[in-house]
């Protein structure tokens, strides 16, 4: 049987600039090290701009019956 774990980050800023791509690149590798694999990406949206973005991620194992 499959089972699935869950890892929910948040990336501060909007992506406008270089900082925020750095950061969001650097929580896609650490949790793609960690066999994770983005499953949706959230934009926090306030007064028409984006303030954050969170994502979610995924990982799938296998369970003895």
């Amino acid at each position: 049987m499959k089972i699935y774990n869950y890892s929910v980050t948040k990336v501060n800023g909007a992506l406008t600039d270089k900082s925020p791509y750095e950061e969001l690149e650097r929580h896609l590798n650490l949790q793609g090290e960690d066999g994770y694999r983005l499953c949706a990406a959230i934009p926090q949206v306030y007064e028409g701009s984006t303030e954050a973005t969170i994502l979610i991620f995924e990982s799938e194992d296998e369970i003895e019956d």
